[in-house]
């Protein structure tokens, strides 16, 4: 490839001597010659085969999630995201993705074996510790690859998060579905 292809080709002609006892009064010694026009060469260049992009196999990263208020009062109706009311949320990433935002609730528990289980009068006397419950419900925010930012007012699919303890799961998936590391930050609804 990248080179070019060479085709000769040898005509073979009469050379005008009649073929067949020559002239008249000639001798006859040149019946049946013939000569061979010289190889012509074409040259044709190849065309190079067409350059495909490969795959975006590349994760988009985000950082710097952040929140202006870990505490405050929520919504009573409207959409989780808007323009005022609630926390402004801000974060990086590497490269344009959708953000999907999903909500943790912290609730009580207890140390077991190494896991955090729901409280029961069998493990009473263990050590204290918080469970987090993935709640129902999900709000995406359409990201650039840099700074981005918005309000979000406390509401998830049309509910009101009551007073509790909460963490934000974030992770951001690009253009060509590669899904990014999650992250999480946590913060307080207020009464």
């Amino acid at each position: 490839q990248g080179s070019d292809q060479t085709f000769t080709t040898g005509i073979p002609t009469d050379d005008g001597s009649g073929g067949s006892g020559g002239s008249a009064g000639g001798t006859g010694d040149n019946t049946g010659a013939s000569t061979t026009i010289p190889p012509t060469v074409f040259t044709a260049p190849l065309v190079p085969p067409l350059l495909t992009a490969p795959p975006d196999t590349t994760e988009p990263t985000l950082t710097a999630l952040r929140l202006a208020s870990t505490a405050f009062r929520a919504a009573r109706s409207g959409p989780s995201i808007a323009a005022t009311v609630g926390t402004k949320i801000s974060y990086s990433l590497s490269e344009p993705a959708t953000t999907r935002f999903r909500v943790e609730r912290g609730a009580p528990g207890r140390k077991l074996g190494g896991r955090c289980v729901r409280p029961t009068s069998r493990n009473r006397n263990r050590p204290r510790c918080t469970r987090w419950l993935e709640l129902r419900g999900s709000f995406s925010h359409p990201g650039r690859g840099d700074s981005n930012s918005f309000r979000f007012r406390g509401r998830l699919s049309g509910r009101t998060l009551l007073p509790a303890r909460y963490r934000l799961l974030v992770v951001p998936t690009d253009a060509a579905g590669n899904v990014g590391d999650r992250r999480r930050v946590a913060f307080r609804i207020v009464p």
